[in-house]
C-alpha cells in the first residue's frame, strides 16, 4: 500500500487489476473521479481499453469549472446563499446529519424534475447521514468543495 494516494498510483491499480484478471482490453467505467482515472489510463493506454463510459465526470479544466460553476450558481438562484450558510455553520462542520440533509436537498433540489425521485433520494441520505452519526461531511460523502462538481 503506497504512503500516499496519487494519480500515478491509482492508475497503476487499474493496472494491476486488468493484469489479475487478465483483461486486454476491458470496458472501463468511471464515476466521478473514477472517469477522470478511467479517461487517463485510457490516454495513457488506448490499447488496453475496448471502450470507455464516463459517468458524471468533473471539469478536466480551468475553463470547464468557471462553466459549472457559473451553471450551477444559476441554477441555485437565492438559494446558494444559504447552502454557503450552511456550509459555513458550525452545524455542518460538526458533520450534524439534519444540517448535512439540508444542504443536500438544496444541491439537489434542482437536478431532479421529479418529486417522487427527489424526495425518494432524500429520504435514503437523511437516512444515512442519521446511521452514521455525527462526522464531517466530508467523510459523509466524499469530499465536499465550496462549490459541488456536480450539476443535475
Amino acid at each position: 500500500m503506497p504512503d500516499e494516494v496519487t494519480l500515478a498510483s491509482d492508475l497503476a491499480d487499474l493496472d494491476a487489476i486488468r493484469t489479475e484478471f487478465q483483461l486486454d482490453a476491458p470496458v472501463l467505467l468511471g464515476h466521478s473521479w473514477g472517469a477522470l482515472l478511467a479517461l487517463e489510463y485510457a490516454l495513457r493506454h488506448p490499447s488496453r481499453v475496448s471502450r470507455l463510459i464516463l459517468m458524471n465526470p468533473p471539469p478536466v479544466s480551468a475553463s470547464q469549472l468557471a462553466v459549472l460553476r457559473k451553471s450551477y450558481v444559476a441554477q441555485l438562484g437565492s438559494e446558494m446563499e444559504r447552502q454557503r450558510e450552511i456550509m459555513t455553520s458550525p452545524a455542518y462542520t460538526a458533520g450534524d446529519p439534519e444540517t448535512v440533509a439540508r444542504r443536500y436537498r438544496i444541491h439537489f433540489r434542482h437536478g431532479l424534475r421529479r418529486i417522487p425521485d427527489y424526495d425518494k433520494l432524500m429520504a435514503r441520505m437523511s437516512a444515512q447521514f442519521r446511521a452514521q452519526g455525527r462526522r464531517h461531511p466530508e467523510s459523509v460523502g466524499g469530499r465536499v468543495p465550496p462549490v459541488s462538481r456536480h450539476v443535475g
